[in-house]
């Protein structure tokens, strides 16, 4: 038996939603009123109509329901019934009504495609602008994973910029070790691509992992350079000097990574996929950033290195701050040595 209220004309007779449900839910169902004990057991007491007026659903529009100042108003007068089909449960998500679905995945579907099936099979049912859909569980998850990582990615970007430029003192160097930190990503992506893996929220990480060992091996060739010109060696010569020298604690850094994540890589058992996508990543993207530490650092150092001559670059220099810096330091040194009056040297 499906019952509709008429909203209008229960606002007429001062008849509330919630008043109506109320009553049929007392009446026909039953409502907890108490308990009572007997021989060591407990039972609930639950009111409701007697049966014979529960047995027929025709006795339905005679009952009487309360309306505002306490007066009964016959359910006729403000519900229509009928038989039909309705849910058993209306479920809500931000006080708006939701129907879940929920699906397990396929060992070889990976989440990401998934979700853009089920958006496509949606779409394709054409939905009044007034329908939406909200990822839930671990789609939810992921989405929010995503957006979290994009934010650190931009952060991270920011403070190492400030440390290494800090550290170098030049805000030149700091662009030649990010600009090998963005070209281990294509080779990260890469060996998934290989191995048939994907992008995942793990593999994310072992990215960002990615990123800061080949950002420390720029930093090991561009300080050693730097520290070689400063001697007074010339620039091509140092970077010469510098490869040679560095060669040797990049390859341990570089074989010690492979060694310690290649069994993580090839893992079996409970857990180990997870773990394996963010060793994959590493494995093979610090393999081929290799290369890319020891030819395109020098590169980038060296077209950097060229862009100072330019008149743009040539403009930060500052020089009417420095000399008058300078005038300022040249003025006060004059005054520290000089004694007051009428005090002895």
């Amino acid at each position: 038996m499906k019952v509709e209220i008429d909203r209008q004309r229960a606002s007429d007779l001062d008849v509330r939603v919630d008043a109506v449900a109320t009553a049929l839910r007392t009446m026909v169902g039953g409502e907890k009123v108490g308990f009572y004990r007997e021989a060591g057991e407990q039972y609930d007491i639950r009111l409701r109509l007697d049966e014979g007026y529960r047995r027929d659903a025709s006795g339905l529009p005679a009952l009487m329901v309360p309306a505002a100042g306490g007066t009964l108003v016959k359910l006729s007068n403000v519900t229509t019934m009928g038989s039909g089909m309705s849910p058993g449960q209306i479920e809500r998500y931000a006080q708006e009504r939701s129907i879940t679905i929920i699906s397990n995945l396929l060992p070889e579907k990976p989440l990401a495609e998934a979700y853009k099936e089920a958006f496509a099979a949606v779409g394709a049912q054409r939905l009044p602008p007034e329908y939406g859909i909200l990822l839930t569980g671990r789609g939810k998850l992921l989405q929010e994973a995503l957006a979290n990582f994009a934010v650190a990615f931009v952060l991270s970007l920011c403070f190492i910029y400030i440390v290494l430029a800090a550290q170098f003192e030049s805000f030149v160097h700091p662009l030649t070790i990010m600009v090998s930190m963005f070209l281990s990503i294509p080779f990260g992506i890469l060996t998934l691509k290989i191995l048939d893996r994907t992008l995942n929220i793990y593999s994310i990480m072992g990215l960002f992992l990615l990123m800061g060992v080949v950002k420390k091996n720029a930093i090991l060739q561009v300080d050693y350079t730097n520290v070689l010109r400063e001697r007074g060696m010339e620039r091509t010569q140092a970077q010469m000097e510098a490869d040679r020298a560095r060669l040797r604690p990049i390859l341990m850094t570089t074989l010690a990574i492979v060694a310690g994540m290649l069994p993580v890589a090839m893992g079996r058992g409970d857990g180990s996929a997870s773990r394996a996508s963010l060793a994959t990543v590493v494995v093979g993207g610090q393999l081929l950033c290799l290369v890319v530490t020891l030819l395109v650092t020098p590169v980038i150092y060296s077209t950097f290195d060229d862009m100072r001559g330019l008149r743009v670059f040539a403009r930060i220099r500052f020089p009417r701050w420095k000399s008058a810096l300078a005038d300022r330091l040249a003025w006060g040194s004059r005054f520290s040595g000089a004694r007051r009056p009428g005090t002895e040297p």
